[in-house]
């Protein structure tokens, strides 16, 4: 699929997203059956803009929402058993890997401010709900080349706003960050854990950040 264009659903918070080309894998045992079912995405030369809600979200809930109905039966089960929530009604993810090749993401924050993460290229693997995300790649933010490598061992609790197991590894010139652990991704507070972190410089360091 070329020149495809996407924008935010009305009431969900600024969305937008451009690629020069979309590429589909699908399911040829869901086609067997008269049934479209994607597999995989690879999306290249993309341009992507994300805008800071008030509370300080950049996919507010009604955005995640609509890209997924399984988010908002992740969060009413958390919400019912914080202690031991339900998943089971949820139905599998169809797409199970999702590739961004020389992509650019705008981020524009609640001020107006303005960042960008280019030459972004990235591989993110989800095969079932109760398996471990994988997110790898790589890009430039403020002139400095970013290597991530991130498992979230269970995405269904990470999406709801719950406490998951988590592992992340990000290294660049100006700081190298380890974390392996427990963590809430929806509001990036890290609760137990082993961190490890380098930095030639911090005066550098936050300027860069």
């Amino acid at each position: 699929i070329s020149d495809v264009e996407i924008g935010a659903p009305p009431g969900s918070g600024q969305f937008g997203a451009r690629a020069k080309t979309v590429a589909v894998e699908l399911s040829w045992l869901a086609a067997l059956s008269r049934r479209v079912e994607i597999k995989a995405l690879k999306i290249d030369t993309a341009e992507i803009e994300l805008a800071e809600d008030s509370s300080g979200y950049w996919f507010p809930d009604a955005l995640e929402e609509r890209i997924s109905p399984g988010i908002a039966m992740a969060r009413k089960a958390l919400s019912d058993d914080p202690e031991s929530p339900d998943f089971s009604a949820i139905a599998d993810w169809n797409i199970r890997n999702v590739a961004l090749t020389n992509t650019r993401i705008r981020l524009v924050g609640k001020s107006g401010d303005v960042n960008s993460i280019s030459d972004l290229n990235a591989e993110l693997g989800w095969p079932g709900n109760n398996m471990p995300v994988l997110l790898s790649g790589s890009g430039n933010w403020r002139g400095a080349k970013v290597n991530l490598v991130t498992t979230v061992r269970e995405p269904l609790m990470a999406v709801a706003g719950g406490n998951t197991e988590f592992t992340t590894r990000l290294d660049s010139e100006p700081v190298k960050f380890e974390f392996d652990g427990v963590a809430n991704l929806r509001n990036f507070f890290f609760t137990d854990g082993k961190l490890r972190f380098e930095t030639p410089s911090m005066e550098k360091l936050l300027r860069w950040i």
